[in-house]
């Protein structure tokens, strides 16, 4: 605009057009349009967006119910057209920068919290929800990080997590992708304050669990079988996490790396009785390569301090109650390897995503060796794992504190199988099965099994707009045994179509 009025300047003065204004105006809209292209750079709105359908169906015949792999009873049809759950499920994320303070919201918009029973952080073994045609708006995250004093702090609703034994959120939608429910992290309302120095790294966090509703559970036992009803707790044997704490230390020493953490969770249960007033969960963790090999380990350990307004004979629990694990992993020639041992003890409690057994989340008083393997045969990826557990103790500590029969004893065992195969469909497509196979050798009496057949194809339909398809085949039999998996046979089916846009 600028060329051009000088170069025709001489013919606006004749039309009486005042050069002076006009050159102010322009000016102005240069300032204008300076400070939107500033705002734009600071600021950037995103959306992703889920679209998806869900079909089920069990056997009408089978009385003792059927779940799905992630705990959710299936409804009691025959057809998979007879009960359709239809979600909608959209994330409005903004993003600001200025200099080096950032802020992030994220509203969400949809039916997707109420189909998972208003909350992603436990597994609650109810069914879907029956509500689908209606719509909520809630906060999801808004936080602010600044830098002070050498830290990058954190204040609002933040997402936390620390490691998968310790502090880590399990995903309670395996049939769905969904960054709220795959991201492992909880969230919660406080602050966090993160310090990096060469290869050391502390991260510190305190938040209030409660005011976040649906998101703060710290589960670390969902009510699901096998270790269901007295078995289920949050974190050390609370009912309802209130307020927590915890750091996270990280070092390297040599090529060893080393990480610390200790997270503390306090109790707020209003309306009924109080056992535990906090559960206090440590550990350390390892890695260290060996080459093209890494080894790693680590030890965690939970503790649950009595409430003084606890029952008489309510005893702390600060015995049976650790974990540890060690693994191998590598590649020979072309085979991945990953070679594993860990032993859980009965109770152990913290809210992490350490192993699923079938539908048993975060197994406890299992012992044993596990194998992986993955190897390419081209573009076909083949995986393969195996593990062998044995039940170390006959009794275990629930929420009340009180010793229970555990449903796996100090004599049984428990074999896990799993194989996949994943096959290229054309540039963006791909098709997948996946089978596990669970069975529960009792030390006397008939051995029940739990099995999961999964077929799945992925095919990117634009850019940034995907498609996922899903069939899932479910198939118990408990022999006759009430525990843990059901005295009946128990058969079903879910189907999911899912259409995710991101933009």
């Amino acid at each position: 605009l600028n060329k051009l009025i000088n170069e025709f300047k001489d013919e606006l003065v004749q039309i009486g057009v005042d050069l002076d204004a006009l050159k102010r105006d322009v000016a102005s809209l240069e300032e204008r349009v300076a400070v939107l292209e500033d705002y734009h750079r600071k600021l950037k709105i995103s959306a992703k967006v889920n679209f998806f359908a869900v079909g089920e169906y069990a056997d009408s015949d089978n009385v003792a119910g059927v779940y799905d792999y992630d705990g959710r009873e299936l409804s009691d049809d025959n057809s998979l057209l007879e009960n359709i759950s239809f979600v909608r499920d959209a994330d409005i994320i903004f993003n600001y920068a200025d200099g080096n303070a950032t802020a992030k919201v994220v509203l969400n918009v949809g039916n997707y919290l109420q189909y998972l029973d208003g909350t992603v952080t436990s597994l609650t073994s109810t069914g879907r929800s029956a509500t689908s045609d209606v719509d909520d708006v809630s906060l999801f995250l808004a936080y602010g990080t600044v830098p002070v004093l050498g830290a990058d702090v954190t204040v609002g609703r933040f997402p936390i997590q620390f490691t998968k034994w310790t502090l880590a959120k399990y995903d309670v939608d395996s049939y769905t992708d969904n960054w709220k429910t795959d991201d492992g992290n909880y969230y919660v309302d406080g602050g966090k304050a993160e310090w990096t120095w060469g290869s050391v790294n502390i991260l510190a966090f305190a938040a209030k669990n409660s005011s976040n509703s649906g998101m703060f559970n710290y589960a670390a036992r969902p009510n699901v079988a096998p270790m269901g009803g007295p078995f289920a707790m949050a974190a050390g044997g609370l009912w309802y996490p209130e307020q927590s704490a915890g750091v996270r230390l990280g070092f390297d020493v040599g090529k060893l790396n080393v990480g610390a953490t200790y997270l503390a969770v306090g109790e707020n249960r209003v309306g009924g009785v109080k056992y535990f007033d906090q559960a206090d969960i440590w550990g350390v963790d390892v890695k260290l390569p060996l080459g093209g090999w890494e080894l790693s380990g680590a030890y965690t350990q939970s503790d649950s301090s009595v409430d003084p307004t606890a029952p008489a004979g309510t005893v702390k629990i600060d015995d049976d109650n650790k974990a540890w694990e060690a693994k191998l992993s590598g590649v020979i020639g072309g085979l991945g390897v990953k070679v594993g041992y860990k032993r859980v003890e009965p109770n152990f409690s913290a809210p992490g995503d350490w192993a699923r057994i079938g539908r048993w989340q975060n197994p406890v008083n299992v012992e044993g060796p596990s194998v992986g393997l993955a190897y390419a045969f081209g573009k076909i990826g083949v995986t393969a794992y195996g593990a062998w557990y044995e039940g170390v103790e006959n009794l275990g500590r629930t929420n009340t504190s009180a010793l229970a029969a555990l449903p796996l004893g100090a004599d049984d065992k428990l074999q896990q199988y799993k194989a996949a195969v994943s096959i290229p469909v054309g540039a963006k497509g791909a098709l997948g099965f996946e089978g596990e196979w669970v069975k529960w050798d009792p030390a006397v009496g008939a051995s029940p099994a739990e099995n999961y057949y999964t077929f799945t194809y992925r095919q990117a339909l634009a850019e940034n707009t995907r498609l996922k398809l899903l069939y899932q085949i479910i198939d118990f039999d408990g022999k006759g045994r009430s525990l843990p998996y059901g005295a009946n046979e128990a058969k079903g089916a879910v189907a999911v179509a899912q259409v995710s846009m991101d933009f």
